[in-house]
This record gives structure tokens, C-alpha cells and sequence, in this order.
């Protein structure tokens, strides 16, 4: 008898015992998880500008993931379907991730391809685990709360630096001028953050369950966000939240019938056309921002009617293209066309790989190779892109037609699995919430035809989170939809899957930190601390290239800061091996190239160097006419005078300067020509 009685305390221990790890887990899941939609917005959005303002997010959601799964895993096998279930469309979409898995054999910059990749992945599993973590709608109206709380509060700074004139983000100085920012690196994508919790902040004030201070919070909410998304002056931003907002009451109606969607779908635009015009009538900056568009808009027909009118003249081509030409040189000179011409040199990016892309993340070092129509310009310095400004455009370039399709396909899938959740959601399921998740999605869509707001680390990772708010309560209150095998195969992928991501994560973060340490060394001149950091985080990541370029341009730094000629080719030979491996890994990108270039000149290796530095600048041809004109000096140099005079003409296209000029007139009396 005291034996059994002893071998039940023993159980009962052992279950308190396991019960205890799993609530541990649970809670270190959730903290980590939580990191990056509530802390990412606030760091500049994730902006990958600064290492340290990504990748410790990507590390923990990745660790949050894997313990997610891993969790679920030391369940008893006969509650399975209480504590793990499949989200909507997760299936599909991470089928179709898997699939997209082979761009990173074709991409021609397999390490940054990578990284786009991996946080792909910490999308796709946020999303997995919230549906599972936020079943329960009491938990979710807590991740709510947070949300508004936090965007709140970046809406209040935003409104702040606008009234008060201010030009700096955090500790940043920004570059927009009179453009609220908040705590983003761009307004635009501002716009977006606060666009994404709009319908939630419409829905949540007549949501019951929300429960009062949820609900006084969102109404309270609507203020000053609504407000911070005016102060950005984002025309995308705009354009998504009028959708945003249009579309949440569509999909309210929708919850109960689908001919009322219906009807409330066609009368959608005539909605936002009304709300575009009547921000058009009381906001001056609306006025200003949007009167850009409408210009472009005019002069592009009227470039229409006159090529109409020019083939009508028989006999006249050559006056035919001359107008022509004139007419497309007032058109790319305005300030607005630039989305325009930089969309056009996408699509000639776009022909080179049609199929499968250049590579994911892959955009910023390619373009200036195509760069063509946004060569025109008033005179001021051409900007860089890191992107195309456009998702879609974004993506066909860098993944061609098969990525363009997958995500198209996705998005489709995504919309049908929401409707069919939203149409059969159990009484006493957050219906419109689901509803509100709908609209943003809707809402991001139309704002990512016009910007890149998913390449900023913190956005997606709310849509995650609000995915998740909206979907689990109504998945738990479902009967279970795959059988218990298959769902239990479902969780032993996902632990290995996440286990992977896991280990990829770690090597990307702490290799970036890493890295950011020897940065900070470097410029406090402590050389040999940097080169430590650098040489470990090459170490922790072999295909980091951005660790080899700053290896390489720490021991330029010591070769031009010695005047010992022995010294100066003892730096030169560890400044070329760093930059070459820096080249394998990122074979396009052109200041690698150049660096290459001079440090091959400087060793006497000047054929080599030259070749370096042609290609070098054949990239930057149209964005950066020092290239050439660097070029044509050390030609100048080495007593290649036509060579130089070719190089300094090229120089002189993309943009005459005086020294240029004068070179070629130099050039010219020496060879003749």
C-alpha cells in the first residue's frame, strides 16, 4: 500500500516536473517571439542598414520557432490536437517556400539570397506558432494591447518631429525633410505599420470581447496613428490605408453574404475615389504630394497625343524623333518620374533572367548594370537604389516570372483559406478580426505596387502576429482538420525545419555582430581588435562577404597610412586576398571591383588592375561618374593615353565636370585626336 501511494507522488512529481518545462518554454517562446513585432518598430523598423538592428531580431524569432516546435513536441500524443493545429494556408505556403528553396542554387549572390530566405522562414514560422500560442482570444487581446501601445507611441514622436521641425530619427539624422518618420528610416514604410493595424483599430471598439481597455485603447488609437500616416506624406502609404479601410467593413459583410460583398466590392472604388478626393480638398500636403502624379499623368498624354500626331507626318521621321527625344527629356527630367524610370531598368534586369531571377535580396548590386532611363536627371546626383520600389517589380527582377508566381499563387491561396475561415468561424470566435486581417492584407498589396514595405524587417513580422490574433481563436474552436499522423509528421518537420533556420540564423546574426564590433574598432582605430573580429566573423560565416570587404578596407586603411614602401606591398597583398574572397562571394558589386582594381595596379599587376577597374566601371557607367574618371587617371599614368581618353569621354557622359574636361582636352593635344 505505501509502496503504490509512494509510486503515485512519484508520477504526480514527475508530471509537475514536466509540466513546469513546459511552461518555462512556453513563456521563453512567447518573450522571444514578441521580440521582433514589438521591438523591430522601434529600431528603425528592422531596417538591415544596420546590422544590429535586424539580426538580433531574426535570431530570436528563429529560437523562438524551433522551441515552439519543440515544445509541442514533449506533449502526450492523445492532446496533440489541443496544443498544436495547422493555420490557414500554412501548408501551401510553406510547401511553396520549400519549392522557392532552389532560387539559392541559381542566384548570383548565394549569400544574401540566404539571408532573404531565412527571414522568409522567420515569417512562415511566426506565423505557425502565434496561430497555436493565441487560441485563446485572451491572450491575443494582451499581443493587441502591446501592438497599439507601441505604435501609439511611435505616432506621438512622429507628430512630434513634424511639429517641431526635427531632422532626426532616434540619434540619425533623416533625409526627408518635413516627412514624419516616427522611429522608421523611411515614412513610407511608417505608412505601412500604422496601415497594418488600422482595420484592427476600426473593429476592435465594437468587439465585446475585446474587452474595455482594448477597445478604449484602439478608439483612442485611431488619432494619433491616423494622424502620423497624414504626416508621412506617403502616397502608397495613403493609397493602402484608404484600401485598408474600405476594405474592412467589405469583409465584415462578407462574414454573412456573399452577394452583399459583392455589391459592397463594386461600390469600393467609388468609396476610396470619394476619400482621395476629399483629402485632396482639405490637406494642402495631400494637394502637393499627389499634384506630382497628376502632372506626370498629363505629360505622359500628352507624349501620347504628339507621337500620335508625329506618325501622321508622312515623310518626317527625322523631325518625328526629334520631338520625340525632347519630349522624353522633359519628362525624365521631373522630380517624379522616378519610380518610373527606375521601374523600366527593372524590367531590362527582368529580360537578362526572365525565368528564375538574379537571386533574392540580389537587386542592389545588379541594377546599376541596367540602369538606362533614370540616367536622365537635373543635374543633381543620381540616387542609389536598394531596391526597385515597387514588390512586384521588385521580385520578377530578382526571381523572375516562376518567384512572381509563386507569391501571386500564394497570396490567392492566402485570400480563399482567410474567406473560407471568416464564412464557417464558430459562435464566439473573433469573426472580424479575421475580417480586419483580410484588409490589411489587401491594404499592404496595394501600398507594395508603389515600395518595398516588405523588405523592412518589422512589418511582416506584425502581420504574423495579427495573422495569428485573428485566425487562432476560430481554429481552436474548429473541429480538427487533418488527422492526428499526419499532424504529428506536420510537427516533426517543423522541428527540423526550424532547427535548420536555427543554425543559419546564429551563424547570420552573430556573425553580423560580429562583424559590427570590428566596425567599431576600425574606427577607433584599434587595428588589431578589428582584424580579430573580422577574421571571426568570416569564420562563423565562410560566404559572408561584407566581413572579407571590411577585412580588405581595414588593411587598405594601414597601407595608406605608412609612407615605408615594404610596408605599403606587405598591407597590399592581405588587402587583395580580402577582397577577393569579398569578389567570389558578391561577383557584381562594383566598389568591390574597383578596390580590387587598385590594389592589383598598386602591386604592379596593372593589366589585371585595369580589367578590375573596366568592369568596374562599366557598372557604375550611369551612376557614378568617378569610376571612369579614376580610371582614366591611372591610365593617364601608365602612358595608355587613348585608353585614358575613351575612359575620360565615358567619364564626361555620365556627368562633365571641369578636371574631366580638361583631361580630354589634354588627352586629345597628346594623341592627336
Amino acid at each position: 500500500m505505501a509502496g503504490k501511494k509512494c509510486e503515485s507522488m512519484m508520477n504526480r512529481d514527475s508530471e509537475n516536473s514536466e509540466a513546469g518545462v513546459i511552461r518555462v518554454l512556453t513563456g521563453l517562446v512567447w518573450c522571444l517571439l514578441a521580440l521582433p513585432p514589438l521591438g523591430a518598430p522601434v529600431l528603425f523598423g528592422g531596417s538591415d542598414t544596420h546590422i544590429w538592428s535586424v539580426a538580433p531580431f531574426v535570431m530570436a524569432s528563429m529560437l523562438g520557432v524551433a522551441l515552439f516546435f519543440l515544445s509541442r513536441l514533449r506533449r502526450d500524443p492523445e492532446q496533440i490536437d489541443e496544443v498544436f493545429r495547422v493555420p490557414p494556408a500554412a501548408v501551401v505556403w510553406t510547401a511553396l517556400f520549400l519549392v522557392s528553396g532552389l532560387f539559392l542554387f541559381t542566384s548570383r549572390i548565394p549569400y544574401e539570397t540566404q539571408i532573404g530566405y531565412l527571414r522568409i522562414g522567420t515569417f512562415l514560422g511566426a506565423y505557425w506558432a502565434w496561430t497555436n500560442l493565441l487560441r485563446d482570444f485572451r491572450r491575443g487581446r494582451w499581443m493587441l494591447f502591446l501592438l497599439m501601445a507601441v505604435a501609439v507611441g511611435i505616432s506621438i514622436y512622429g507628430i512630434v518631429q513634424d511639429v517641431t521641425d526635427g531632422n532626426m530619427v532616434l540619434w540619425e539624422e533623416t533625409q526627408y525633410g518635413e516627412r514624419a518618420n516616427g522611429t522608421y528610416r523611411c515614412p513610407n514604410h511608417l505608412a505601412d505599420y500604422l496601415s497594418l493595424l488600422l482595420p484592427f483599430a476600426l473593429v476592435l471598439p465594437f468587439l465585446r470581447a475585446a474587452g474595455w481597455p482594448l477597445r478604449l485603447l484602439a478608439l483612442g488609437a485611431l488619432v494619433p496613428c491616423t494622424w502620423a500616416l497624414h504626416l508621412t506624406q506617403s502616397r502608397a502609404g495613403w493609397l493602402g490605408a484608404i484600401t485598408a479601410v474600405v476594405a474592412t467593413p467589405c469583409f465584415l459583410i462578407l462574414r454573412r453574404s456573399w452577394k452583399g460583398f459583392i455589391l459592397a466590392a463594386l461600390l469600393a472604388p467609388f468609396l476610396m475615389g470619394a476619400g482621395l478626393y476629399g483629402l485632396w480638398q482639405v490637406s494642402p500636403e495631400f494637394r502637393e504630394r499627389g499634384g506630382k502624379v497628376v502632372a506626370y499623368a498629363t505629360d505622359l498624354y500628352e507624349a501620347w497625343q504628339t507621337s500620335k500626331e508625329a506618325e501622321e507626318h508622312v515623310g518626317d521621321a527625322e523631325g518625328s524623333d526629334e520631338d520625340m527625344r525632347s519630349i522624353a527629356a522633359a519628362l525624365v527630367s521631373r522630380e517624379h518620374v522616378f519610380r518610373p524610370m527606375l521601374i523600366a531598368d527593372t524590367l531590362r534586369m527582368h529580360a537578362d533572367h526572365p525565368w528564375a531571377g538574379h537571386g533574392l535580396r540580389t537587386y542592389e548590386w545588379i541594377i546599376p548594370d541596367y540602369r538606362h532611363y533614370w540616367d536622365r536627371g537635373t543635374g543633381s546626383q543620381p540616387k542609389m537604389a536598394r531596391f526597385a520600389h515597387s514588390e512586384y517589380f521588385n521580385l520578377i527582377a530578382e526571381c523572375g516570372w516562376i518567384g512572381l508566381g509563386i507569391f501571386l499563387f500564394a497570396i490567392v491561396w492566402g485570400y480563399a483559406a482567410f474567406i473560407r475561415l471568416l464564412r464557417r468561424a464558430p459562435p464566439g470566435a473573433p469573426a472580424a478580426l479575421i475580417a480586419a486581417a483580410l484588409a490589411m492584407l489587401s491594404g499592404t498589396l496595394v501600398h507594395a505596387m508603389f515600395d518595398f514595405n516588405f523588405q523592412m524587417y518589422a512589418n511582416p513580422q506584425v502581420m504574423a502576429l495579427l495573422a495569428g490574433i485573428a485566425a487562432g481563436p476560430a481554429l481552436a474552436l474548429r473541429r480538427r482538420s487533418l488527422p492526428k499522423l499526419e499532424r504529428r509528421i506536420l510537427l516533426a518537420a517543423g522541428i527540423v525545419a526550424s532547427l535548420i533556420g536555427l543554425f543559419f540564423a546564429l551563424q547570420y546574426g552573430v556573425s553580423g555582430l560580429v562583424r559590427h564590433a570590428g566596425d567599431r574598432a576600425a574606427r577607433a582605430r584599434e587595428y588589431e581588435t578589428a582584424v580579430k573580429h573580422y577574421r571571426t566573423a568570416s569564420t562563423i560565416s565562410p560566404r559572408s562577404w561584407r566581413a572579407h570587404y571590411a577585412l580588405g578596407e581595414l588593411y587598405h586603411e594601414r597601407r595608406t597610412s605608412t609612407l615605408d614602401r615594404g610596408q605599403k606591398r606587405y598591407w597590399a597583398q592581405f588587402e587583395r586576398d580580402a577582397l577577393f574572397e569579398a569578389h567570389k562571394d558578391n561577383p557584381p558589386n562594383a566598389e568591390i571591383l574597383m578596390d580590387l582594381g587598385r590594389v592589383h595596379v598598386f602591386l604592379g599587376n596593372k593589366q589585371r588592375g585595369f580589367e578590375y577597374m573596366v568592369e568596374a566601371a562599366e557598372i557604375k557607367r550611369v551612376e557614378n561618374e568617378h569610376y571612369y574618371k579614376e580610371l582614366g587617371m591611372e591610365l593617364k599614368k601608365a602612358g595608355r593615353y587613348r585608353e585614358a581618353l575613351e575612359a575620360f569621354l565615358r567619364a564626361a557622359d555620365a556627368r562633365p565636370s571641369r578636371s574631366i574636361r580638361r583631361n580630354i582636352k589634354w588627352l586629345r593635344e597628346r594623341t592627336g585626336e
